[in-house]
């Protein structure tokens, strides 16, 4: 996500904010790009050095344990899910998912992300706080661009009031593309949990499990297909693999998108591709982005 926005655009309306007098909000426009690359590659960093980083001692241990010592709750849930793995009742996660965001509030991103912010749990290792984010729903890419978009309203709000409208108007734009980013993340992120078996087509390095990296993966294909379909709606070129009437699997190849878009108008219900080769994306979210 950073990519699309940590630009000279990005640059630019920084030079301009304290060309205004407002340095220190062109210091934070230009941390929010930080921000965004590190979630970008914080999940895959930990995944290859998990083992190492839960051995890290944490300088925020100490203030973690006082923080969580007001959030039984949480503590009861992470050991349930992390520990005893059991399943948690959706209330009981929602209130723990409330309590993990106010902690997280203390505690600097670079921490978060770096894999140094350690929750102690009785009869366990420390876990890692991106590793509880994960099992709530709460992965460190999603947290980061919801703090980046509460930074971008407080700098358009600041804008506003120093009489810089066209200032407010760049950052209002960045803070819609990271809107319509959080928003097109979390669709297709919904779109693989409740469609857990074609979540192998998603699955690059086959672990059973889709990170960050690989959904940021399947966001572009899915964004590269939508780009070629509207260049050439008539190209016979497309493969889709849906589920029938009883529930049965099936496969049609050698489609223009326009009949695509006829034979499945809703699209939840199949995976398409080009060809024969292409990696297979869910169609639905090539019709929202084609409206």
């Amino acid at each position: 996500m950073a990519r699309q926005w940590h630009t000279p655009t990005l640059h630019k309306v920084a030079d301009q904010l304290r060309d205004k007098g407002l340095a220190d909000a062109a210091e934070r426009l230009l941390e929010l790009g930080v921000r965004l690359k590190e979630s970008e590659e914080g999940a895959s960093w930990l995944s290859r050095n998990a083992g190492k980083v839960r051995a890290v001692l944490s300088r925020h241990a100490e203030n973690a344990g006082t923080e969580l010592g007001e959030t039984a709750h949480l503590l009861k849930v992470a050991h349930q899910l992390l520990i005893e793995r059991k399943p948690v009742a959706p209330a009981d996660l929602g209130l723990a998912r409330s309590q993990l965001l106010d902690l997280l509030k203390t505690v600097p991103a670079s921490a978060v992300f770096a894999g140094t912010f350690l929750i102690p749990l009785p009869g366990a290792q420390p876990i890692l706080a991106p590793v509880l984010m994960e099992r709530l729903g709460l992965l460190p890419s999603a947290w980061a661009e919801s703090r980046v978009e509460s930074e971008l309203r407080d700098l358009v709000k600041l804008a506003r009031m120093r009489g810089l409208p066209e200032v407010a108007e760049e950052l209002g734009q960045m803070l819609e593309k990271v809107r319509s980013h959080t928003d097109e993340t979390a669709r297709l992120r919904k779109y693989i949990r409740e469609n857990p078996d074609w979540a192998i087509f998603f699955d690059e390095d086959l672990n059973s499990h889709i990170t960050d990296e690989e959904l940021s993966h399947l966001r572009d294909r899915v964004k590269d297909a939508a780009s070629r379909a509207i260049a050439d709606p008539d190209d016979p070129c497309w493969t889709v693999y849906f589920r029938g009437d009883g529930q049965d699997d099936k496969i049609r190849r050698n489609l223009s998108f326009s009949q695509v878009r006829t034979g499945f108008p809703d699209g939840r219900n199949a995976l398409i591709r080009r060809g024969d080769t292409d990696w297979w994306v869910p169609l639905f979210a090539i019709m929202e982005l084609l409206g």
